[in-house]
């Protein structure tokens, strides 16, 4: 049996071990492995071929130990090999954002959740800085880590509109994104008047030209 090379193979990427042996009878030649005591998730062995084919999951980054033999029946040879798998991170992923809307002058509120398959710490973020980020939430478990933050917007007499908003929770390696809609519907304002004014008597009563700007609408004069 040839030596076996030391493989490196990232979580979650196929490995293919390919055996090679010879025997100077040519007798037919069966392989074989320890890798089911060795391997922590499931593999496919062909003794015929010679060929170990294993996807490592999420939870198995770490040094493995195989040895292989291969045999003519009466004869055997073996050979230890070392498989490394190494750490993959995976992206954190969000929930979905249900629309949020309101009006003018309103304390709009949204709370975004995100979860970690590693267990990372995450950082949820929105690209309109006008969101002011509150209260936050963490927790951890064997199924990873979750992450939850409130996010307010105070409205003024100018953003009435439809904005498209793009949240996003990083672990510092990979990110995940959500997109949500945001309403603000205008809001009507009380009319201002433009004074100071001047009048005139009129007999016992005094003239006076009034002028009145409703910011939301339009100009309005008249006299009272």
């Amino acid at each position: 049996l040839e030596a076996v090379p030391d493989l490196v193979v990232d979580e979650a990427i196929p490995l293919t071990v390919q055996l090679n042996a010879s025997d100077h009878d040519n007798d037919t030649l069966t392989f074989g492995t320890d890798a089911a005591a060795v391997l922590p998730s499931a593999f496919v062995f062909d003794a015929f071929q010679g060929i170990l084919t294993w996807t490592p999951g999420f939870s198995d980054a770490g040094d493995y130990f195989v040895l292989f033999n291969v045999s003519d029946g009466q004869f055997s040879d073996e050979k230890p090999g070392r498989i490394t798998v190494k750490d993959s991170n995976r992206a954190p992923t969000l929930e979905a954002i249900p629309d949020v809307s309101g009006g003018e002058h309103e304390a709009l509120n949204v709370t975004v959740y995100a979860a970690d398959a590693d267990g990372d710490l995450l950082t949820l973020s929105l690209n309109d800085s006008r969101w002011v980020p509150l209260t936050a939430g963490f927790a951890n478990s064997s199924n990873g880590s979750i992450a939850s933050q409130l996010f307010q917007w105070t409205t003024n007499a100018t953003d009435s509109g439809t904005y498209a908003v793009l949240a996003t929770a990083s672990d510092g390696q990979a990110a995940g994104q959500r997109a949500f809609q945001v309403v603000v519907d205008d809001t009507d304002r009380c009319p201002a008047s433009d004074g100071p004014y001047q009048g005139c008597p009129v007999g016992d009563l005094t003239l006076m030209e009034l002028h009145v700007i409703d910011r939301a609408r339009a100009f309005c004069g008249g006299a009272g």
